[in-house]
Formats: C-alpha cells, structure tokens, sequence
C-alpha cells in the first residue's frame, strides 16, 4: 500500500463533502495536503519546516529543515509547478534547494504524482 493511500482517501473524502458543506471540505482538503507534503518529505528522510498550511495567497511552503531536496524530492517538484520566486514555474527545482512555495491546487497535484509514482 502506498504511503499516500490515507493522504489519497482524506482527499477523496474533503472533494465530496465540497457541495454539503464548503468551509468544512476546505478545511479538511488543507489538512490531507499539509499531511501528504510532511508524507512526501518523510518518505525521502526529509523533515518541513512547521506550519504546513496554505497562506492568504493559497500557497503551502515546502521548506526542509536544515537539508537540501536531493534528487528524489526535486524530480517530484518538477513535475508541478512551483515557485521559487515572484513567479511559478515547472522544471526550475535544483537537488540542492531547500525552500519553494506550492499553489494548493498544484501541491494536490503533487501529491497524487508521487501517489502514482508508486
């Protein structure tokens, strides 16, 4: 079983609750995308640096603590779109960075990639 399979559920769960009740199913889509990052990261021996929540701007950080992506992370990075300066862009994560910002829609994106990629 993959160690996104639960992350994959509560997502599933958070997009059919959306017409019943809007604020809750975001509520609940925010908590399985902040616990699929922390998953990803994890799963590659690395830690984020807290909170993992979506910001005014709708953007999640994905900051290392005290580490560098590596390879595995920044391929995974790669495939979406993230931003590492004033704009988002695809294919711009290098092995040795650390820190990028992950529009919400992108970082569920993100997390089914990796989910797939199993």
């Amino acid at each position: 079983m993959s160690y996104l399979a639960e992350t994959i559920e509560d997502l599933r769960l958070a997009h059919l609750k959306q017409a019943e009740n809007p604020f809750e199913s975001g509520n609940m889509r925010e908590s399985a995308i902040a616990k699929g990052l922390r998953a990803i990261a994890a799963h590659h021996g690395k830690t984020l640096q807290e909170p993992v929540q979506w910001d005014a701007n709708g953007e999640f950080k994905f900051t290392l603590v005290n580490d560098t992506y590596g390879e595995g992370i920044a391929n995974l990075l790669n495939t979406i779109n993230v931003r590492t300066g004033v704009v988002a862009h695809k294919g711009y994560v290098m092995p040795n960075g650390s820190w990028c910002r992950i529009n919400h829609f992108d970082a569920e994106q993100l997390i089914l990639n990796a989910h797939q990629a199993q």
